[in-house]
């Protein structure tokens, strides 16, 4: 599971720089190396990361949970947005502004608490 997870993190990071790169020099097959990239971190990446993150937390508590859960909510909108306002469709805005609320108002909230209840231990 490791294995699939992080070849599949590093093909789409890959392919997202690389299409970076061929649309600063103005190369073809730019927008796809990007939009193909950035769909396989947030639909294929993103996933299989909670999933290996809730298994080896089952007996964390349950604000550990919570946390990687928004994370993964607010990173699937804001990634969906993101490749919605390159192909210029509609909802782009909306799923943006959801995602960037969601990751600046729950889940910043819940990582500094957790940071701050550590250091205090």
């Amino acid at each position: 599971m490791k294995e699939l997870l992080y070849s599949i993190g590093l093909l789409a990071s890959v392919s997202i720089s690389l299409g970076w790169l061929f649309k600063l020099l103005n190369w073809l097959g730019a927008d796809q190396l990007f939009t193909y990239g950035f769909l396989g971190l947030v639909l294929l990446f993103l996933p299989l990361l909670a999933i290996d993150q809730f298994s080896t937390m089952l007996v964390t508590n349950t604000t550990n949970q919570i946390k990687v859960g928004l994370g993964l909510v607010s990173a699937f909108l804001t990634g969906i947005a993101i490749v919605c306002k390159l192909l210029n469709l509609r909802g782009a805005d909306l799923l943006l502004i959801a995602g960037t609320l969601l990751f600046a108002f729950d889940f910043l909230p819940f990582l500094f608490f957790q940071m701050y209840k550590k250091s205090l231990r």
